[in-house]
């Protein structure tokens, strides 16, 4: 236990960015949730697949809708794409195969700034908005 989580050195704080006083082995809760996301993939033997998330076709478009539980993380390795919020949630993403609708959540129900992190091809875009009340969409 003591090699992933820290507890071989008690005066050591975080490990991995880990608190490992956590009480928890190996990867652990916050672990976890740090590395929680959906991706969609295709499979060579279910097709299109979404893990961590549902994916709706109709006609050229896809609709992926999160369910990994945080929804803060999205990945489309077939589009190339990726998405992260640094708050907030993914509500939904809309995808025709070119552009890309991003239906953002907001979880304060206040007005307030977001900073969304996109990357397409290789190429990070990091950007930050304003967020309604009643939530966004972002169109990249």
């Amino acid at each position: 236990m003591g090699e992933f989580t820290g507890m071989k050195d008690p005066h050591s704080p975080y490990k991995k960015g880990l608190v490992p006083m956590s009480g928890e082995s190996a990867l652990g809760f916050f672990g976890a949730l740090q590395i929680a996301a959906s991706a969609v993939v295709d499979h060579p033997v279910l097709g299109r697949y979404g893990f961590g998330c549902r994916i709706e076709r109709e006609t050229g478009t896809e609709t992926i809708i999160p369910t990994d539980g945080l929804g803060i993380r999205m990945h489309h390795l077939p589009g190339g794409w990726s998405v992260v919020l640094d708050r907030d949630r993914i509500e939904k993403a809309v995808w025709d195969g070119k552009a890309l609708e991003i239906w953002i959540e907001n979880l304060t129900g206040n007005p307030h700034s977001l900073t969304v992190s996109l990357t397409k091809s290789g190429i990070s875009h990091t950007r930050e908005i304003e967020l309604e009340s009643g939530g966004g969409m972002i169109a990249c």
